[in-house]
């Protein structure tokens, strides 16, 4: 380690400091006493973070004539382990690494400074390095394999400026990082999984059109996210982040499955295919609308929002799995889905709604279940079908209301074999009546003579 570097270390040591690394210069470096780390726009506050950002950053004019001058200068090792700064002066000699860089958990200094590494040809891996700050790569511009950043718990910033080409971002367990400058050409090609950082928007990736995986999870201080997707391949999936996030995927037109939660607002106006789930879960959203939405090849499910009152699937006409809409407290009534045609699955109905309309639905494969807390809902249009044939024909229609509780049994054409009707009123009259037999029945017999004896005498 550098003298300098010890001299930094024995200071943190003896006097507890914290301290502010300069984006500009790590030299230039700020201590600030411990008890003073509210004012430090690294420090984390009473669950608030300021200016954490992902900013965007165009190469210059000088930058892009030494990249388009490129020289390739290959690297004496396939694959180059750094497990000390010192170990880095081998990019002072090469530009191009065959295989995998990778940093491993024996790196104890602050700053991973990738000098004029131009080419990584395999993955980019950084892992377990408690100590790190700061990773800086100015010239770095491809990185074929994936770039991995796992269980940083100090770094704060990462400095991509000419980064414009890799397979996958995966990034997780970097509790404080917040400051991250990228390319706005940047391509990733299969994957970006963000997870458990600092940052509080993700914006600038604007040249990115398909993924296989967006997952952004379990970013506490995250409030934005606007990308210009268009397609997601496997898994869009956004969860865990802050309550105020907001969602704008402008672009975005088919995914094979999209899972959103903990959200405040989601704009997606022009999605028209979801071809397996689509999960919408405890949200905070009063108004949902997905009027471009055609098709869900699976189940779409609608649960725990506990704000909406307002959703619009008006061109949705088939949903392959089932329909799951369950305890939004304020949704009032489902009937939304004016075009759905078929469901190829099950119907799942829970909460307040007063009333449910599907004019044009033709067929459900699955059963259905419907229960509210409104007194205003009404059952029959789901047990009582107009020409004796029900749309349901998968075995049982439950519908429950405060007042009554039907259900009905059908054969695989929709043909009614069994019906049940119960008054809920006249339910619990029968059970007080039934009590007070029982109770009435529990005393024997020479209490009761006893008590004819007092009556008499």
């Amino acid at each position: 380690m550098k003298l300098s570097n010890l001299i930094l270390t024995a200071l943190l040591t003896k006097y507890s400091l914290s301290f502010i690394i300069d984006k500009d210069s790590i030299n230039n470096i700020q201590f600030t006493n411990i008890d003073s780390r509210k004012d430090n726009p690294h420090y984390i506050h009473n669950n608030k973070r300021s200016d954490s950002n992902i900013t965007t950053t165009t190469p210059s004019k000088q930058e892009e004539e030494n990249n388009n001058n490129f020289n390739e200068i290959e690297c004496p090792m396939d694959n180059i382990i750094i497990e000390k700064t010192s170990d880095l002066s081998i990019l002072d000699h090469c530009n191009t690494i065959n295989n995998d860089l990778i940093v491993t958990q024996e790196f104890l200094d602050n700053v991973i400074d990738l000098r004029s590494l131009h080419t990584i040809k395999g993955h980019l891996i950084v892992e377990d390095c408690n100590n790190l700050i700061k990773i800086r790569a100015p010239s770095l511009q491809s990185i074929e394999g994936d770039f991995i950043l796992t269980s940083l718990t100090s770094l704060v910033m990462v400095e991509l400026p000419n980064l414009t080409t890799l397979r996958t971002i995966d990034w997780k367990i970097l509790p404080i990082l917040n400051q991250i400058e990228i390319n706005p050409k940047i391509i990733v090609k299969e994957k970006i999984v963000i997870s458990d950082t600092s940052i509080s928007n993700l914006e600038g990736f604007n040249q990115i059109k398909q993924l296989e995986t967006f997952n952004i999870n379990n970013n506490r201080f995250l409030e934005t996210i606007k990308v210009s997707l268009t397609q997601v391949s496997t898994q869009c999936t956004i969860h865990a982040n802050s309550k105020d996030l907001i969602i704008e995927l402008p672009y975005l037109t088919k995914v094979e499955n999209m899972t959103i939660r903990d959200a405040q607002s989601v704009w997606l106006p022009n999605l028209h295919t979801v071809n397996t789930n689509l999960e919408l879960i405890e949200n905070g959203f009063t108004d949902l609308d997905l009027t471009t939405l055609e098709s869900v090849g699976g189940t779409l499910g609608i649960i725990d929002n506990k704000y909406v009152s307002n959703l619009k699937f008006n061109n949705l006409t088939d949903i392959q799995g089932g329909l799951m809409i369950d305890n939004n407290p304020r949704l009032d009534s489902i009937d939304t889905f004016q075009n759905l045609k078929t469901i190829g699955g099950a119907i799942h109905f829970d909460g307040s709604f007063k009333d449910t309309d599907f004019p044009n639905l033709k067929l459900v494969k699955g059963s259905a279940y419907i229960k509210t807390t409104s007194d205003e809902m009404d059952c029959n249009k789901w047990i009582k079908p107009q020409d004796g044939r029900s749309i349901i024909r998968g075995g049982k229609i439950k519908c429950s209301s405060p007042k009554k509780h039907n259900m009905i049994s059908l054969d695989e054409d929709g043909k009614i074999i069994d019906m049940q009707e119960n008054d809920i009123d006249n339910e619990k009259a029968n059970i007080e009546v039934m009590e007070s037999t029982a109770n009435f029945i529990k005393w024997s017999p020479i209490t009761i003579l006893l008590l004819l004896c007092s009556i008499i005498w």
